[in-house]
């Protein structure tokens, strides 16, 4: 189903994202990924679990730093879309405008049809600050940057370009009171939508 997911994550230049070592005396914070409607109720996903989900950043595999969520929802989207929002703790730098990212939040909004509601599909991925990479912060499109301020912040609009959906994302992260700066390391952040591909398919299949 929506064979358009696997060409859409190819024409975003989807990446395999670079892990440095883990380090035993990070400091964790919890993160948290909500989707809510207009009102602020809480929606469910297809497994009937409220799309809600916390986890602490702690020391382990990689994707053990993640929460995820497919949602039908009734919203008119004629045409698949994808987009990623990066959580940043410090400001860019003025001059490149890039930023480590301690957070990415991406998503995929798959096209309604009259016999299929939207699909939607939110991750929220958390990155130690051995593994965080340095990225440049994007005013419009893919890899626009939010800045973390504790609270829970909606990044719906800098997801999907749109603000007549009928839902809300939002994205919560702990912010370090003391960042500290890393090597400028330049990477693809694709790959929180990459990871939505192969996802999207196989809700999608059991959704019918």
């Amino acid at each position: 189903m929506r064979r358009l997911l696997a060409s859409l994550a190819g024409c975003l230049g989807i990446g395999t994202a670079f892990l440095a070592p883990f380090s035993a005396h990070a400091l964790s914070f919890t993160d948290t990924l909500e989707i809510v409607d207009l009102a602020g109720n809480v929606l469910t996903d297809l497994d009937g679990h409220p799309a809600i989900g916390t986890f602490e950043e702690l020391v382990g595999p990689p994707g053990s730093n993640h929460v995820i969520f497919d949602i039908e929802v009734p919203d008119d989207v004629p045409f698949s879309t994808a987009g990623q929002v990066l959580m940043i703790e410090q400001d860019p730098n003025p001059i490149t405008h890039e930023a480590p990212v301690s957070d990415i939040v991406s998503g995929q909004l798959l096209s309604s049809s009259p016999t299929n509601e939207a699909l939607l599909i939110v991750q929220l991925i958390g990155f130690l600050p051995p593994q965080r990479q340095t990225a440049a912060c994007q005013t419009v499109g893919i890899d626009q940057c939010v800045r973390e301020d504790g609270t829970f912040q909606d990044v719906t609009q800098a997801l999907f370009g749109r603000s007549d959906l009928s839902f809300r994302v939002l994205a919560q992260s702990d912010p370090n009171p003391n960042p500290v700066p890393e090597p400028a390391t330049l990477s693809l952040f694709g790959v929180g939508v990459a990871t939505l591909a192969g996802r999207g398919r196989r809700a999608g299949a059991s959704a019918r």
